[in-house]
């Protein structure tokens, strides 16, 4: 990865890089910081999407219960109105 330079000119200023060997920079950056990633096995991603899914789909009928016993009580009040 290169560093950045100090222009001999003007001491106080960084050397301007072109745009392409900035992304070139930042992307060789990208991939080694992702070389050491300690990514997740199999079995362990399989495990947390289970209990993501398990849990969307309580809560997907629970709101949905509460939302038909509150819309059915609303009713049924309005009716008494």
């Amino acid at each position: 990865m290169s560093e950045l330079t100090i222009d001999p000119q003007s001491p106080k200023k960084l050397k301007a890089h072109s745009i392409l060997e900035s992304f070139v920079v930042f992307f060789n950056g990208l991939m080694d910081e992702l070389k050491m990633v300690e990514w997740p096995k199999r079995d362990e991603v399989i495990r947390i999407s289970s209990v993501v899914l398990g849990m969307s789909l309580i809560l997907t009928v629970a709101i949905g219960l509460l939302d038909y016993l509150l819309s059915v009580g609303f009713m049924a009040l309005g009716r008494l109105l």
